[in-house]
């Protein structure tokens, strides 16, 4: 293999590559920082770089993600490119800047922090105590087995006459000169496969004291949690990448937090984690190979407690952290959370906890028993493998109304670039009741768009991408229109399909009529900006569940900040990773036929 140059445009960076690498990988390598939400399989279409000198022939697959126009200027998908000469390219992708749900609801409990901070004095002796014993003395507790050699060597050059003990279980774990007891914070962190969000809480007060989020960096190795382990499967240099990459991110988060507060990383001496059972592998360190194939079990389920020295992460040098305990491979910490947070499971009634996203996650209580599944949504409802899909960023349509003409909302009433997973539900609920998207999915054509709506409607739907289309929003002549094509349609009715098999598969195993759901939560940010009848108009949920539903935002957070700040639900959220029993699915008998009843779009107005 010769030595090629790629020159990167607009700011004319000069990178070297091999002939035969793939551009991708020569792109990432280089720091340059893309999405890959299908992992580099060239399936989503949204790595497009644009090559200015001689240009391959298009594949198979770029002729069907990119419109005609755009592959005569050159256009192609990064991870299907093979550098074989010197080029130049410009880099057509748009790294948005994200909205973030940071919040959800959070019951009432006690504090009682699990690690605490305790003044001590040691005086004067002339017995013949070593200094260990004076310290657990005056301390009123031991040093923790674990760190007694650590602590012991902290000691021995004399005890202070007035010190802090930092103490967990009941054991010491660290020894600090003077009264630092006013300096003791903490942190609760929402690892989604999506994004991250870190909580600074005083342990003191228990005020949140500052709240900084981002994108998860992994996303640039897949959007899903199978493209992850995959990459991960390659080996452990791979592993590793993904690691580093999540901890590099919560060390650039705690940094921002921190300025934000006015404090020191030092001070921070905790850190709770719920996060779903894949991110909690990677976080780890922990190879999650076997979560990517049947019987789908994880290497590890219960909650575990270690030193953040271990993990790499920035904080007091007696720091740990706590990650939350899993259901299943598929069903995580992060639920366990959402349980936790709502508490729905302590009342006698029935009530249906729904997380929407890639995966969706769907837990079910009978007012005895709680029961969970877990079903593939896939990422459309996130913007992904959709034409004019996007995250929830600036210029994002997350809102649609439609009567004699389309009324949109964009998210920082920016000029629409393209439609995020809200705006996306909206616009399908709005095409259903208008007519122009029947039952089973199909786009109606013109000539009939035209008996059912006014000319203006009607002319809306033209041909996309070799495919029928509905034009949310004109460009113009300098910008792209933004549109839904019937191809995106079908990946909307694969997801709503799913997500209401699952839950049709946990009614149907505890003989529970969607009538007698009395309470039904949606959790994660998708869920927080939906309207339920639009979730409702497209068989997402019950029609009579409208009036019945709570959006309660960033539970994950949520249950981790109880974790961080008190023992006792440190303790119940152990006991809800047992008590929840797990619904494989894919080995239910009948489940495909239901999935497949479950695609239709319901019929008449809801």
């Amino acid at each position: 293999m010769s030595e090629v140059t790629i020159t990167l445009w607009p700011d004319g960076r000069i990178i070297k590559a091999k002939t035969g690498e793939n551009l991708m990988e020569v792109l990432r390598r280089a720091g340059i920082k893309m999405d890959f939400p299908c992992g580099g399989c060239g399936a989503c279409g949204k790595c497009r770089v644009k090559i200015t000198s001689e240009v391959q022939p298009p594949k198979e697959e770029e002729i069907k993600l990119i419109p005609e126009r755009e592959l005569k200027e050159g256009v192609r998908l990064a991870c299907l490119y093979t550098v074989a000469t010197d080029m130049e390219i410009e880099v057509v992708f748009k790294n948005e800047e994200a909205r973030v749900l940071e919040r959800g609801i959070m019951g009432s409990f006690t504090m009682d922090p699990p690690l605490k901070k305790r003044r001590f004095f040691v005086r004067d002796s002339k017995d013949a105590l070593s200094l260990e014993e004076r310290l657990t003395m005056a301390v009123g507790c031991p040093p923790d087995p674990e760190c007694r050699l650590e602590i012991l060597r902290s000691i021995s050059r004399g005890l202070p006459g007035e010190g802090t003990a930092v103490i967990k279980n009941d054991k010491i774990i660290g020894i600090e000169s003077g009264d630092t007891t006013g300096k003791f914070y903490g942190a609760a962190l929402d690892i989604g496969t999506t994004t991250v969000v870190l909580s600074l809480v005083n342990m003191v007060t228990g005020r949140e004291e500052a709240v900084v989020s981002a994108l998860n960096p992994q996303k640039e190795f897949g959007q899903d949690v199978l493209s992850r382990i995959s990459h991960a499967k390659k080996g452990g240099q791979f592993l590793l990448e993904l690691q580093k990459s999540i901890v590099d991110s919560i060390n650039g988060l705690l940094e921002k937090a921190v300025k934000k507060a006015g404090i020191d990383k030092k001070d921070i001496y905790e850190m709770t984690v719920a996060a779903n059972t894949t991110m909690t592998h990677l976080f780890l360190g922990i190879n999650p190979e076997s979560i990517g194939s049947a019987p789908y079990n994880p290497v590890l389920k219960r909650g575990i407690d270690i030193k953040a020295q271990e993990l790499g992460i920035s904080i007091s040098p007696f720091g740990r952290v706590y990650c939350l305990p899993a259901i299943s491979g598929y069903v995580g910490g992060d639920i366990v959370a959402g349980i936790l947070a709502t508490g729905f499971y302590k009342k006698d009634d029935t009530a249906l906890f729904i997380d929407i996203g890639t995966n969706g996650e769907i837990v079910f209580f009978d007012g005895r028993e709680m029961v969970a599944c877990s079903c593939a949504a896939g990422p459309a409802l996130e913007g992904v493998n959709i034409s004019c899909g996007m995250r929830a960023a600036d210029g994002a349509v997350e809102e649609v109304r439609i009567s004699e003409d389309v009324f949109i909302r964009t998210i920082g009433d920016d000029k629409p670039k393209g439609v995020c997973g809200s705006g996306i539900v909206d616009l399908v609920a709005e095409l259903l009741k208008i007519g122009f998207v029947e039952p089973s999915g199909r786009m109606v054509f013109p000539d009939k768009a035209r008996q059912i709506a006014s000319p203006n409607l009607a002319a809306r739907l033209v041909e996309k991408e070799r495919s029928t289309a509905f034009v949310i929003a004109y460009g113009g002549e300098q910008e792209d229109d933004v549109f839904i094509t019937s191809r995106d349609i079908r990946q909307v009715q694969l997801a709503k399909g799913a997500i209401w098999a699952g839950i049709r598969a946990l009614l149907r195993e505890k003989g529970i009529s969607p009538k007698d759901v009395r309470r039904v939560y949606v959790a994660g940010a998708f869920g927080a900006h939906l309207r339920p009848e639009s979730l409702s108009r497209i068989g997402m949920i019950a029609g009579e569940w409208t009036e019945r539903l709570t959006f309660a935002g960033n539970t994950s957070i949520a249950g981790a900040t109880m974790c961080l700040l008190s023992g006792a639900k440190r303790k119940e959220a152990e006991n809800i990773a047992g008590m929840v029993r797990y619904l494989e699915l894919s080995t239910m008998e009948g489940f495909d036929r239901l999935f497949a009843e479950s695609l239709k779009f319901p019929e008449g107005d809801r």
